[in-house]
């Protein structure tokens, strides 16, 4: 079965409630490395167990006017147990020194956390951002989006683009970058969602292929 997978524009201002998909975990996302903030863990069986960070490399705005990296710490608890936090900076070259505009620390039950920046709106305005909340057996994405003018973070609805889908299919919605017009380009997958040891999906009618 084919995943139905559409990539749509999303003009930033139409935008109401923040959007939340499941991850689909791709490997250049998910290869841990000094600059990869999305992924980051404490090791496995293959590496020692040990608290580790990186840190991105600086993503410029269009006009130059802003600088923004991500860092990403995993924190070993003690054997088998690691706490994650993230965080973002951004740097106005009008004022000279990076702030911390996001920090995302280890919750009860989503103790791993990354963060990765993706693109800057053509303006220099808006900051597309991606952040990845995982538990030992699955893992949700959540698109952040900062108003630089503003100095805040703004609410977009991502999900919009799966309105009318029947219920129970498993979705999910990445931050692509923005398109030259300055919208938000998100891609869209559907399929079924089949529970663990289930071989019938929860819904037969979610799409299976690119209509």
């Amino acid at each position: 079965m084919l995943p139905r997978t559409a990539l749509v524009a999303v003009v930033v201002v139409a935008l109401l409630s923040l959007g939340i998909g499941q991850s689909n975990q791709t490997p250049e996302e998910y290869v841990e490395s000094p600059t990869n903030t999305y992924w980051v863990s404490c090791g496995n069986g293959d590496s020692p167990y040990k608290s580790r960070t990186a840190t991105s490399l600086v993503l410029v705005s269009p006009d130059g006017a802003n600088q923004a990296f991500t860092r990403a710490t995993a924190n070993a608890i003690n054997e088998g147990s690691c706490e994650n936090e993230s965080k973002i900076f951004l740097r106005d070259r009008r004022f000279g020194d990076y702030k911390l505009i996001f920090s995302q620390k280890p919750e009860e039950y989503t103790t791993g956390n990354g963060v990765r920046l993706v693109d800057w709106s053509p303006d220099g305005r808006f900051l597309l951002i991606e952040e990845a909340l995982w538990l030992p057996e699955d893992s949700d994405n959540k698109i952040l989006l900062y108003d630089a003018r503003k100095g805040k973070f703004v609410q977009p609805d991502f999900n919009v683009v799966l309105k009318g889908l029947p219920k129970d299919c498993y979705t999910d919605v990445r931050a692509r970058g923005f398109s030259f017009d300055q919208k938000i380009m998100v891609e869209a997958t559907v399929h079924p969602y089949y529970d663990p040891g289930e071989d019938e999906p929860r819904n037969a009618n979610c799409p299976t292929k690119f209509e």
